[in-house]
């Protein structure tokens, strides 16, 4: 099982999620770096994600947020899809 580290909303602590399984990460949403982190995926292929229109992300000012239960959703659909 492969870890993240996260440092939060810059506090000091932080906090690790698991990468194989998007359920048991303690946050409800993720920021691209974070989603880059999880999926192994380029900047350029993230950001590429978050423009097709069933992706579920939303921005909140500036910051584009990706809601993790539907990202897992996303996910296995995509790999239905792929079957």
């Amino acid at each position: 099982m492969m870890n993240l580290n996260l440092q939060l909303f810059g506090s000091t602590e932080q906090t690790n999620i698991p990468a194989d399984n998007l359920r048991e990460c303690p946050l409800m949403t993720l920021t691209v770096p974070q989603m880059m982190k999880v999926l192994n995926i380029s900047k350029n292929v993230a950001y590429e994600l978050t423009k097709e229109p069933d992706f579920p992300c939303f921005r909140l000012g500036k910051k584009i947020l990706i809601n993790r239960d539907l990202l897992q959703d996303w996910l296995n659909r995509k790999c239905r899809k792929a079957a």
